[in-house]
């Protein structure tokens, strides 16, 4: 990746979160960010993708975006269609606290505001989710609005902002997350923190008006939630060195097989993301 070797040297992760899309094999997304040098400072927001798997790559395509939040578990909310492959959301600090999502619809070579704008009330999205059932234009997307509020919302075109799930009020960038089944619009999991010391995973079968603990955690730290697509009682769940995987909605957690760690290396030491993916 050209523009990656640029900020090898760097402590802080560059390219935080990285998405594919199901609806174009081999469209890989990456979200970059790079520090400006003014004052204050502030992380700005770029996008690369790929149209062959990661075999060559775009040049940076500024999203537009600010992001002065520093922690890798915050404030990188992005996600992409799976249906059309050229929609892309990405979460932007709108000043003084606010936040906003920007959605593209040309792969990222332009923006516009989607969720909040220049007055935006709803604090940055940790977390944001585009599912792939019962939207076939791309335009629902879940997200986890933190920082003074911690609740999980839902777009739709048709009904706007709904607050489906609420979460503790930390001011922190803990790793809020949110998935759905891709074979069914309402079963939704998501990653719920209650306080700065205590997690739970979140379970609902009728699209979020309800909901279940499926398993309050051995120790806070899911930093990724991913679902297995072909069935919806297999969760991955990302700890700061480990993958947990579940067979039952997440009662019980077991280490993914793997020596991740000699895989992986110096790489491995606290991973954010893990994207289960749709094979062809």
């Amino acid at each position: 990746l050209i523009v990656a070797s640029r900020y090898m040297t760097r402590a802080q992760p560059q390219f935080p979160r990285i998405q594919c899309t199901i609806a174009s094999q081999g469209r890989v997304y990456v979200l970059g960010r790079d520090k400006n040098s003014g004052f204050p400072e502030e992380w700005l927001t770029y996008v690369v993708h790929s149209h062959d798997g990661g075999v060559t790559w775009s040049s940076a395509i500024a999203t537009g975006g600010r992001d002065e939040a520093s922690a890798p578990e915050g404030f990188n909310a992005f996600d992409c269609g799976d249906h059309d492959p050229d929609i892309v959301y990405v979460a932007d600090e709108a000043g003084g606290g606010y936040y906003r999502i920007l959605r593209s619809v040309n792969g990222g070579h332009t923006w516009a505001y989607y969720v909040g704008g220049p007055d935006a009330t709803y604090y940055g999205p940790v977390d944001i989710h585009c599912p792939y059932p019962s939207n076939s234009d791309d335009s629902t997307i879940w997200f986890w609005s933190n920082r003074n509020q911690g609740d999980l919302l839902q777009h739709t075109t048709a009904g706007g902002i709904v607050n489906k799930l609420t979460g503790y009020d930390s001011g922190y960038n803990v790793p809020y997350r949110v998935s759905v089944f891709t074979g069914d619009a309402n079963i939704v999991y998501a990653v719920r923190y209650t306080s700065l010391t205590a997690q739970g995973l979140m379970k609902s079968i009728d699209g979020g008006t309800t909901w279940t603990t499926q398993n309050s955690g051995d120790s806070p730290g899911w930093r990724a939630l991913g679902l297995w697509p072909y069935d919806s009682t297999k969760v991955y769940l990302l700890e700061s060195s480990a993958i947990r995987y579940s067979t039952d909605s997440g009662a019980t957690l077991q280490d993914k097989t793997g020596d991740w760690a000699t895989v992986m290396g110096a790489a491995f030491s606290g991973p954010i993301m893990i994207v289960p993916l749709w094979l062809s």
